[in-house]
């Protein structure tokens, strides 16, 4: 019994691939992703954003990144002028027109 399971098993795997090569339907592509894209924005329909082309999945990392400047808690890094930082005083001043304490 163990023998024709492994046979008929040995046989269906190959076939499951085929059948998931075989085109079928592809995603169709997220207008508001698109949009996002090309603007730096944010998609709230699949929660992505975008900066310079580049996925971005944290909202405060998006929103610090494309705009002044800030520090996000939740990744531990943070953007001065659209570049990462690991100083979170650097960061926080630029978000709030500040210099860095340290």
């Amino acid at each position: 019994m163990r023998t024709v399971m492994a046979i008929v098993l040995a046989a269906a795997v190959p076939l499951a691939f085929a059948a998931c090569k075989s085109g079928g339907d592809q995603p169709k592509k997220c207008e508001s992703c698109e949009k996002a894209k090309s603007a730096n924005g944010w998609c709230a329909d699949c929660k992505v954003g975008f900066r310079d082309g580049e996925k971005m999945k944290c909202p405060s990392c998006h929103a610090a990144a494309t705009g002044k400047g800030g520090w996000c808690d939740g990744c531990g890094k943070g953007y001065k002028g659209g570049k990462e930082t690991k100083c979170k005083g650097c960061a926080e001043a630029a978000a709030t027109g500040g210099t860095c304490p340290t």
